[in-house]
């Protein structure tokens, strides 16, 4: 009988497609991967480590794993684990093991040891379907596919550049594969997404860009099944240039963005590490809107950064109202360790940062 693995998923879109193709490894190996409600004989827990908040999440998680399951194997991977797995282990030792990326395709091998009983492997060659994530289970018409990872822009509160390494973009050959997969399935809207999704095609050499991607997807329109649409997941506003928003126009397209903003005020933006100011943001937005009329912008605005002035939050505000954004996901700073922003002077009290995320929302 297979052993079964539950695996719990922290943190953004990008980690939760990495979980769904570490549980197509462990169902290839012959293992069980199976709900919350069960119990398993190993709990992978994916960690999502963004910010401190973040870390704190997913050190409450394995620490209610243990109690939950006691004789379960309990493993933690994802990015706490990428950034420093003997911190990892020194702060978490609830946990039996911690398993840095670049280590996960040997998990297999491992829980087989640590459960006592190995199952019986199917077929390893066979390529490497989309399988239905978390999001997937609970809304079967979206499938989300990562075509981009890592991130060189060191933003100053940002610790994903360290965690997830330089930016890495997914060949145009397993894009396809995985479209194809995902229509077998029956998925009518695909998202792609990733750490630093405007910046795809960014590390090859043949002057490839996110436009690319979106081509294949109207390439692999005749495998789906009726209406079939894209989206995208977060986008950098520098990135959004005349020519990309020219290429990736396209009648598949969605036109709903979600473009970070962080602060509407230049000397925010400037200590966070930004590499735009207000007035460019606000044009980048305008330059959407004239190559789709219909877009709905969405975007993160982060209170209360180191230094931030009562007037730099006022600014904040004022832009958040001129722009007219569909919704405003706004954040208090959360200091995370590893990050210039952590050790910066003037930190804002908790207090003041949440009344100023309920006024930003008001």
């Amino acid at each position: 009988m297979p052993r079964s693995i539950y695996i719990h998923t922290l943190g953004c879109k990008a980690n939760q497609y990495d979980a769904e193709q570490l549980a197509e490894i462990l169902r290839r190996a012959g293992f069980g991967v199976c709900g919350a409600d069960a119990v398993p004989d190993a709990v992978i827990v994916q960690t999502c480590a963004v910010t401190g908040e973040a870390e704190r999440k997913c050190r409450q998680a394995v620490r209610r794993f243990r109690h939950r399951f006691p004789e379960a194997a309990i493993i933690v991977t994802g990015c706490m684990a990428n950034l420093s797995p003997e911190a990892v282990k020194e702060c978490l030792p609830e946990a039996d093991f911690v398993i840095p990326k670049t280590e996960t395709a040997h998990l297999p091998e491992l829980i087989t040891k640590v459960t006592k009983n190995a199952p019986e492997a199917e077929d390893k060659t066979a390529r490497l379907p989309l399988q239905n994530m978390q999001q997937n289970i609970r809304h079967k018409s979206k499938a989300y596919l990562k075509i981009q990872d890592g991130c060189d822009r060191f933003c100053a509160y940002c610790i994903i550049p360290y965690a997830r390494g330089a930016p890495a973009s997914k060949p145009a050959e397993e894009i396809r594969r995985e479209l194809e997969a995902a229509a077998a399935q029956g998925f009518r809207h695909v998202q792609l997404v990733g750490i630093n999704l405007a910046a795809y095609g960014s590390d090859f050499a043949d002057g490839t860009t996110l436009a690319d991607a979106v081509r294949l997807c109207e390439q692999a329109a005749p495998f789906f099944p009726q209406s079939y649409s894209v989206s995208f997941g977060s986008l950098e506003p520098d990135l959004l240039t005349e020519e990309l928003l020219a290429g990736i126009a396209s009648p598949l397209l969605l036109p709903q963005f979600h473009i970070s903003l962080q602060s509407g005020s230049d000397t925010v933006l400037r200590r966070m590490g930004r590499r735009y100011t207000a007035a460019e943001y606000a044009e980048v937005i305008h330059r959407v809107r004239r190559h789709f009329p219909a877009a709905v912008i969405t975007t993160d605005v982060i209170v209360g950064f180191p230094g931030e002035t009562e007037a730099e939050f006022k600014d904040t505000v004022r832009f958040v109202q001129k722009m007219g954004f569909g919704k405003v996901h706004a954040f208090p700073f959360s200091p995370r360790e590893g990050t210039p922003a952590a050790a910066m002077p003037n930190q804002v009290p908790q207090e003041e940062k949440k009344k100023r995320v309920a006024a930003l929302l008001v």
